[in-house]
This record gives C-alpha cells, structure tokens and sequence, in this order.
C-alpha cells in the first residue's frame, strides 16, 4: 500500500503503529538536528545516485546556531553568504521583513506572499 506507487509514502488517511524504537528515534531526531540530516536527508548526485548528506563542519555549525542549540534561549538574527545548491531552504510561511521603497513603509510578510507579489508585477 503506497501513494502513487511509491513505497516510501503512505496513503492519505493511512494509519501507522511505531514501535517504541520507532518513537524513540523520532525523539532524538527532533532533538538533535545534526543527527537527524545525517541519519536521514538524503541528496542525489550524478555519480553515486541517492545517498545520506556528509555535512561539513561550517554546515553542522550553521545547523547548530539556526536550530538555536549554540545559544538557549536567546533569539538572534543569521546573515549567510551562500551560494545557490549549497543544502540552504526556506518554507513558504518563513517570514521577511521588507520596505516600500516608495513610501519607506516597512513591513512583515511569508515568502509565499513575496513572490505571490511579484508574480502580480509582471
């Protein structure tokens, strides 16, 4: 049983029993960022097909800080210089801060919302 033959999804509506293994590794992937991209985010290259993410030390930083486990507690703001396919991502309700560029009104919107916008300039 799989969503449009594929066995790594499940149908709508399914319902699924987890083992208490199954439990605890879903715990301590939610606990703990670096050991869940490692065990689980896979990537597809040219030359070896699908496989497991090798994160580099700057990526595991990065994680680290973003997922707010450098610093408890506190909330901060992270700047990256990053170049495109580097394993960045953003969701559509990730919100930015923008300026009317006119009028200096500033506000807050989803990505989503952005590009929604921009679709409307064209």
């Amino acid at each position: 049983m799989a969503y449009n033959g594929n066995p790594n999804l499940k149908r709508q509506h399914e319902i699924r029993e987890y083992s208490h293994a199954e439990l605890a590794e879903m715990v301590r992937c939610a606990q703990d960022i670096e050991y869940f991209v490692e065990r689980y985010a896979t990537i597809i290259t040219l030359d070896k097909g699908k496989q497991i993410i090798s994160l580099y030390d700057y990526q595991k930083e990065m994680l680290k800080m973003m997922s707010g486990e450098t610093i408890k507690d506190e909330k901060y703001n992270i700047i990256t210089l990053a170049p495109r396919q580097c394993g960045k991502c953003v969701t559509g309700d990730t919100i930015i801060n923008i300026e009317n560029t006119e009028t200096h009104e500033r506000s807050e919107i989803t990505i989503k919302e952005f590009h929604e916008s921009l679709k409307g300039d064209n």
